[in-house]
């Protein structure tokens, strides 16, 4: 019962969200107070779908999810920022749900300090979960740490440059974490009390190549790269690879190909990949706003 009413909350959600769609003509950055101090940075509804072809038996497999949220922030004073997002996840075999909520301080333009329940300095390297990229996230960013409740501050000098320092609660116990970007260069840096273990992420965020680098202290190495070939047609080809270091064996391999639609609302995302650990070829089709 739980999980019906649950699952109607969701869609009602998402009709209301088409409905706001349909009045506001967009999805982001909508003004919800006539001085602009409340806004909805963003409305998110994503439909992802993927069929398996096993390349060793006549064998298919599938699974879907939905995905529903929405960001805001609120400019409290010019100083002070409330920021909270929801998203909440109808998969196949579980459902699932994430929030964020935190003050931002920022008592100049350069200097920041944020606490409460929100990304870690680390956690800023994967995408945002009320976004495409959250719901269609490669298992190699899915090795960065999430979220937390912690606190951290960041000093961005210029326009190319910004570091910052920060810490959050793990298991009832910090985990401290660090952070430096360059244009379009980011490292973060990681150290966890609770298993006494090091992690360490490295991204490269280009309009046409992309790639994140990601070490976990004896435990795994993975790289996410990606390509636009062409600009044209909005062709992208993808690879998504994980080293145990225990095991000393090639735990994630998928390699692919995916073009873009884009319409006025929506967005379509047809896939073509094969996943090495499960020896299959994927099929994936996702729509989303």
């Amino acid at each position: 019962m739980k999980n019906m009413m649950r699952s109607l909350a969701s869609i009602v959600v998402v009709i209301s969200m088409f409905y706001n769609i349909n009045v506001f003509g967009q999805v982001e950055n909508i003004k919800m107070t006539s001085d602009s101090t409340l806004v909805l940075d963003k409305v998110y509804v994503g439909a992802l779908g993927m069929t398996g072809f096993s390349i060793d038996s006549l064998h298919t497999s599938s699974y879907g999810d939905l995905r529903v949220g929405a960001s805001i922030h609120w400019d409290i004073a010019k100083w002070l920022t409330l920021n909270s997002y929801y998203m909440y996840q109808i998969g196949k075999d579980q459902s699932w749900g994430l929030n964020q909520f935190s003050l931002k301080i920022a008592p100049c333009k350069k200097w920041s300090l944020q606490i409460g329940h929100m990304a870690t300095l680390s956690t800023q390297q994967r995408p945002h979960p009320v976004s495409a990229g959250g719901q269609f996230e490669t298992w190699t960013e899915a090795q960065i740490p999430g979220s937390g409740l912690g606190v951290k501050t960041s000093y961005q000098p210029n326009k190319n440059l910004s570091f910052g320092i920060g810490v959050v609660a793990r298991k009832q116990q910090p985990e401290y974490h660090a952070n430096i970007s360059f244009k379009k260069l980011t490292l973060s840096g990681y150290y966890g009390t609770y298993d006494k273990k090091a992690g360490a992420a490295l991204s490269y965020t280009g309009s046409k190549v992309w790639t994140t680098l990601v070490w976990k202290q004896d435990k795994v190495i993975a790289n996410m790269f990606g390509c636009k070939i062409s600009s044209k047609h909005n062709i992208m080809i993808y690879t998504d690879m994980g080293y145990d270091l225990e095991t000393k064996k090639l735990v994630r391999g998928e390699w692919g190909i995916y073009k873009i639609f884009t319409a006025k609302h929506f967005s379509v995302l047809p896939c073509l990949g094969y996943n090495y650990e499960s020896k299959i070829i994927k099929g994936y089709l996702f729509i989303y706003i």
